[in-house]
């Protein structure tokens, strides 16, 4: 239930319900237990979506600690607090500890899981993302493609699970300024996200500002304006100089 509030934005529900989960685990567990663990990680993504990185950090640090302790460290487990650990430095702007901590993540994946695994999808993108945020482009564009060609085989190619994957890489395109590349991969993710959760979701409306904010850098401005509208009134655009492939 706390992930589910925390999904829809309503994070002092969510924070509520992650500190009782984890008051219950502790009591019933001990604070040493893997179960306690689970919970010290989600309340510690919520923090971290909320920038309260002091808080976070020593909640991964925990969750970590424990799960070293009872599974080691070529776990999944282990590997899950590796990542959110990665995430928080990330986050706070010490990329050097990140970029260990996701390829150490990454390493444990492909290990764990091998090359075609949704858990190894998630660590290259995250790592594309630490890339990317550094402005190293070469890097992160192989490491986002071989995300979505993991994702794609592992949930389909309509299956909502890509389209993190697909906004993440139509960032990165029209930060290089290939709009049309970003335009496609914008526009297959809208059409997702539409379909599964409907047009007022929070992340159906991220890609709809980020294509008004695409064709805004092409001085597309009416074009613009209907995706910056809330709700969209219009279907998609079809204009031949901008199309894109189907």
């Amino acid at each position: 239930m706390a992930m589910f509030y925390q999904d829809q934005g309503q994070y002092d529900k969510a924070e509520a319900l992650y500190q009782r989960a984890l008051n219950i685990n502790e009591t019933s567990w001990g604070a040493n237990h893997p179960n306690t663990a689970s919970t010290l990680d989600s309340l510690a993504t919520l923090y971290i979506a909320l920038k309260r990185y002091k808080e976070a950090e020593a909640l991964c640090q925990s969750a970590l600690h424990i799960r070293k302790t009872c599974f080691g460290i070529n776990h999944s487990a282990t590997e899950t607090s590796i990542n959110n650990l990665a995430v928080l430095h990330k986050n706070q702007g010490r990329y050097d500890q990140s970029e260990a901590l996701y390829k150490q993540s990454l390493s444990i994946s492909e290990a764990l899981f091998g090359s075609n695994h949704a858990s190894t999808a998630i660590s290259l993108n995250n790592l594309a993302l630490l890339y990317h945020d550094q402005g190293n482009y070469a890097e992160a564009e192989p490491l986002y493609q071989s995300a979505l060609h993991i994702e794609e085989i592992v949930f389909g190619s309509d299956s909502l699970n890509i389209t993190v994957v697909c906004n993440n890489l139509a960032n990165l395109y029209c930060d290089q300024g290939r709009y049309s590349d970003a335009e496609l991969l914008y526009q297959r993710s809208l059409s997702i996200r539409e379909t599964y959760l409907g047009t007022h979701h929070p992340d159906t409306i991220t890609t709809l500002s980020k294509l008004g904010d695409l064709y805004y850098l092409q001085g597309c401005y009416k074009e613009a304006e209907t995706f910056f509208k809330y709700p969209r009134r219009s279907s998609r655009r079809n204009s031949s100089k901008h199309s894109y492939q189907p």
